[in-house]
């Protein structure tokens, strides 16, 4: 019973613990509320941005207290990242109703008509058969009479095809292949892992 209530209810816990986090972010961005995620909400944590007020303090301290070399260096880099944090939250106020609008448009593009018929129109293209290879001036001539072996010149039993596209017995195929590592019409280059035995209606 628990696991049951659990199953159902935890894809709605999932979507408002998140949404509780886009909240958040969204309202730290827009300075509606000081807490970065709820997390911190509960924890009592607020973060804030250094104004400028807050700059100039650290200035002044800077330069009443001591000259120090180590601690002027730390005290440079930490200005510096904290210049390059409040630039990208500033960049951020931008960014982010950018990507919802972009994702919104993705959205919106795939679950429209043109998109479905476009989509459809592709997978529905017939593919072009491929080129037939012709019999060489040096190799086995086709039989006249459909359905026989080029190499025996008897109807095919138990068809085999070549790479090259012909048909043959599956024993005059494979002792053909097997000493001149040929096709005997088209002499084109095969190996007996080429052949492939053919099925009609029947299963034959």
């Amino acid at each position: 019973m628990v696991v049951k209530i659990f199953k159902k209810g935890y894809p709605y816990v999932n979507a408002l613990y998140h949404l509780s986090i886009l909240l958040h972010y969204i309202g730290y961005l827009y300075n509606k509320t000081s807490y970065y995620s709820p997390w911190f909400r509960l924890i009592g944590i607020e973060v804030k941005r250094m104004s400028a007020a807050d700059y100039r303090e650290i200035q002044q301290r800077a330069k009443n207290a001591p000259k120090r070399t180590s601690n002027s260096l730390i005290e440079s880099v930490r200005n510096k990242i904290l210049r390059l944090l409040s630039g990208s939250l500033d960049f951020l106020k931008i960014l982010l109703p950018m990507s919802i609008f972009f994702f919104k448009f993705l959205e919106w593009w795939y679950q429209s008509d043109y998109y479905r018929k476009s989509s459809t129109a592709g997978d529905t293209a017939e593919v072009p058969p491929p080129t037939r290879i012709k019999p060489h001036p040096e190799g086995l001539p086709m039989p006249r009479i459909p359905n026989t072996c080029p190499i025996c010149s008897k109807t095919i039993t138990n068809p085999t095809a070549l790479s090259s596209g012909y048909v043959y017995c599956y024993p005059c195929a494979y002792k053909q292949v097997e000493e001149h590592g040929r096709c005997p019409v088209t002499l084109m280059r095969c190996r007996t892992d080429d052949l492939r035995k053919l099925y009609n209606d029947t299963g034959m």
